[in-house]
Parts: C-alpha cells; structure tokens; sequence
C-alpha cells in the first residue's frame, strides 16, 4: 500500500475481527494467522470493547489505528493542537538483527557482553524502512516488533523479534 499515513486506510470488513486482519496486514505485514497474532486480535478487540463501555463509541478501525499509531487505547486523549500532528507518540528503533543498527546498539539491544559474538545480521533496507522496528503491543506490554519477514531472528524463531 503506498499510504504513509495511517488514517487513509479504507477498510471492507464488517467484524470487528475481519477489520482487524486488514489493517494490521497492511501496517506490519503481520502474520494474522500465528496464534501470537489471534491473542493479539483477542487483546486489541477486549481492549476496545472495554473502552467503548466507558467512552463515547468510535469505530473499531478509528480506535486500532489510534492505537498503532499512537500506542494508547485511549482514543483522542492528546491535547486538541497534538491530535493532528503526524510525529505524535512515534518512535523508532532500529532492528539488532539489521546491518543498518550500529554493533554497539545490538549488543545493548540484546544485553551482550563487549566479548559476546555478534547475532547475524542482515540487509533490513531493501523494503524501505523495514529496519527500523514499529511500536507494537502484545497483551499487556507495550515495544518494539521487527516487521521485516527475512529478518533471522524471525526465520530462526517463527515469531518476530519484539524488545520491550
């Protein structure tokens, strides 16, 4: 999808499960079908239902993509001169697996000792951005997930690397 923003996503799906696999296949290009990613839908949807039980009700796509966004479940809780602006409750990081982080920050990273090997590491570049890792919830913990599919930790391990 060549939308840079998150809040041109258009979606088809009438469930609040069906809009789930669409938006969060087009951020991440998260694996919707691992049994990581249904807890995950299970929290997220449990989460905005919880929400709307004690807020005026917005729609699930609006409020998910608050929430990849702005990493919060509470919807429009920015300050009216913030809601707008596209840098808002952004960070990033890059991915240890990736040339692209600096050795010392893997180490750091992935709690390595200065003697301790290196992981392998490969290109993250080729996607765009893909080595710098999206704030990412799973449960009750907020982080870091890699989403770039040929990252080595992803292929060593079937999920993705996710720093918290």
């Amino acid at each position: 999808m060549s939308c840079k923003n998150l809040h041109c996503i258009t979606v088809s799906g009438t469930t609040n499960e069906e809009i789930w696999v669409e938006i969060r296949s087009i951020v991440g290009g998260t694996n919707v079908t691992s049994s990581g990613s249904v807890n995950l839908m299970n929290s997220e949807i449990a989460d905005y239902e919880e929400w709307v039980l004690n807020n005026h009700v917005v729609d699930f796509d609006k409020w998910l993509i608050w929430r990849i966004n702005v990493g919060t479940t509470q919807y429009g809780n920015l300050p009216r001169n913030k809601k707008h602006d596209d840098k808002v409750g952004h960070c990033y990081m890059p991915c240890p697996y990736s040339i692209q982080c600096t050795d010392l920050k893997t180490k750091s990273l992935l709690g390595l000792s200065e003697a301790d090997p290196l992981p392998v590491k490969v290109d993250h570049e080729n996607t765009g951005i893909t080595h710098y890792m999206s704030t990412s919830g799973r449960g009750s913990h907020w982080g870091f997930e890699c989403t770039y599919i040929g990252c080595p930790y992803y292929i060593e391990n079937g999920e993705k690397y996710f720093y918290t």
